[in-house]
C-alpha cells in the first residue's frame, strides 16, 4: 500500500491453482476492503493501511502453501514418477485428502469471514510464520 491506491487479488498476491483459492481470495479482498472503508469511513490512509495488515497474513499463507504443493505434488516427466502416478490412490493418499491439504489443522480456512477486520488496526505480521499474538507487539 502506498498513499491512496492498493492492490487487490492478483495483482497483490498471485496464486498458483494449486488449491483454487485465486477467486476466493479476491472475494475475500474486496470483502475486507469494503469493510475497512466501513470502518474508517473518510480516512483513507486508515482503511488501506487496515485491509494490507488484515489480509496479508491470510493470503500469505495460501500463496505459500499453494507454492509449496505445485512444487512437491506436479508429475515430474521421470518413469518412476509416471509409475508413482499410475499407482496412486487419490482417495486415500494424503497429499489429496481434503483434511491435509491446509496442513493438520485446516480450520483456519473455511469459517474465515473477511468481512470481520476486527475494530482496532492490527498489528504488522511478517507472514504465516510469525505467531506472536501480543496486542503490542509490531505495531508500526
Amino acid at each position: 500500500m502506498q498513499g491512496r491506491i492498493c492492490l487487490l487479488c492478483d495483482a497483490a498476491h498471485p496464486m498458483l491453482p494449486t488449491f483454487g483459492q485465486g477467486a476466493a481470495q479476491s472475494f475475500e479482498d474486496a470483502a475486507a476492503l469494503a469493510s475497512g472503508f466501513a470502518l474508517h469511513k473518510r480516512d483513507v490512509a486508515t482503511a488501506l493501511l487496515h485491509y494490507e495488515r488484515v489480509r496479508h497474513h491470510r493470503a500469505t499463507r495460501f500463496q505459500l502453501g499453494s507454492k509449496f504443493a505445485f512444487d512437491h505434488l506436479r508429475a515430474r516427466d521421470t518413469a518412476e514418477q509416471r509409475a508413482l502416478l499410475e499407482t496412486l490412490n487419490e482417495r486415500v493418499s494424503p497429499a489429496f485428502a481434503h483434511d491435509k491439504r491446509g496442513g493438520e489443522d485446516d480450520s483456519w480456512i473455511y469459517p474465515y469471514d473477511a468481512r470481520n477486520i476486527g475494530t482496532e488496526l492490527p498489528y504488522k505480521r511478517l507472514g504465516p510464520w510469525d505467531f506472536r499474538r501480543a496486542e503490542g507487539q509490531l505495531r508500526q
